[in-house]
């Protein structure tokens, strides 16, 4: 294997990598993304279920329930910002991903085209070298 081939090969390994540990990445931000989506949707179940009998209510249990709906309300505008933030994590993975997928198959591309080219080289330096005759 000569010096070129070898350093196309580490250059191929190291693309390799680098395209898996951006697509690591990005999962982790999906996964984020969808955990914080979660308890948003926990957040807002539990809201909902919030709601006064029909009938008799006690005034304390009707301001327990307004303190914790206040409360959940709160926690769910506070997470909009963290779910934005994993959104744009989770869109800037995929991008890196994309890239180190392009940058991937460029180099592999570009190797299996020097490696047809050296093929072809070797070939023709074996055609125009003169043949031995061997006796018999």
């Amino acid at each position: 294997m000569s010096a070129a081939t070898a350093r196309r090969q580490r250059l191929i390994r190291a693309r390799e990598i680098q395209h898996m540990m951006a697509a690591a990445a990005s999962a982790a931000a999906e996964q984020k993304e969808q955990h914080l989506q979660g308890i948003a949707t926990r957040i807002a179940g539990l809201r909902q279920g919030l709601s006064a009998n029909t009938g008799y209510n006690r005034a304390t249990d009707l301001v327990v329930m307004g303190e914790l709906a206040t409360r959940l309300e709160g926690a769910q505008k506070s997470l909009v910002p963290h779910q934005q933030a994993a959104r744009q994590s989770t869109e800037m993975a995929r991008a890196k991903t994309i890239h180190a997928a392009l940058a991937e198959r460029r180099i592999t591309r570009l190797d299996e085209k020097r490696s047809a080219e050296e093929e072809r080289q070797r070939d023709l330096r074996q055609m125009a070298a003169p043949r031995r005759m061997v006796a018999r």
